[in-house]
């Protein structure tokens, strides 16, 4: 943590697992109030044992990062026009806008899926981030929120090169389609809607 005054804070101190019937007790022995870190460790440990591992023994749901790269013979304006018009290429319904910072969005596939996101980064040209706030799976609850869809694009000459991440949560048995679906609408959906 290179926001610390002081870096051995966390000396000395024990991460405690208690199991106890229906139930995981967690400490951290030795983060007191009086340590710089509590406030942000404190919060820290909420999503990571409240949400992560929670999320993880419940419904074996995984954080995962995914990266892909694809080259587009576009330039970057025209491919990330593209991006910003998601209507055109994702393979779900779509209401709302996706073209400026703060610009919310749906996608949805009847009553069986429907994802609420945010354009939380927006440089044009250059870098989209989409943040999932709120989504829901009708047929098992699955929940994705808090995943971030991270576009940035290269120039490469007239060409360009899409730099594309996956920062989010999917079940760990679903994972390997996950990338498949990534790739699948990358490299064909939103080639042909650049094109």
């Amino acid at each position: 943590m290179p926001w610390l005054k002081n870096q051995q804070e966390w000396t000395g101190t024990r991460l405690v697992f208690e199991l106890l019937p229906g139930q995981l007790r967690f400490t951290h022995e030795g983060l007191t109030p009086d340590k710089e870190c509590y406030a942000r460790v404190s919060e820290g440990w909420r999503e990571v044992i409240g949400t992560n591992f929670l999320n993880y023994v419940e419904k074996q749901q995984i954080r995962t990062t995914y990266q892909l790269q694809v080259d587009f013979r576009q330039p970057s304006a025209q491919v990330f026009k593209s991006i910003c018009d998601p209507g055109r290429w994702w393979p779900e319904d779509m209401e709302g806008i996706a073209q400026a910072l703060n610009d919310e969005f749906i996608f949805k596939s009847g009553d069986a899926h429907f994802s609420k996101n945010i354009v939380t980064e927006f440089i044009r040209d250059q870098k989209v981030v989409w943040l999932t706030t709120e989504s829901r799976r009708g047929q098992d609850d699955f929940d994705w929120s808090g995943t971030r869809f991270i576009f940035e694009l290269l120039p490469d000459g007239e060409h360009c090169n899409l730099h594309f991440t996956y920062d989010g949560w999917v079940l760990e048995s679903e994972e390997q389609r996950l990338r498949e679906l990534c790739d699948q609408t990358l490299r064909q959906a939103l080639v042909q809607a650049a094109g």
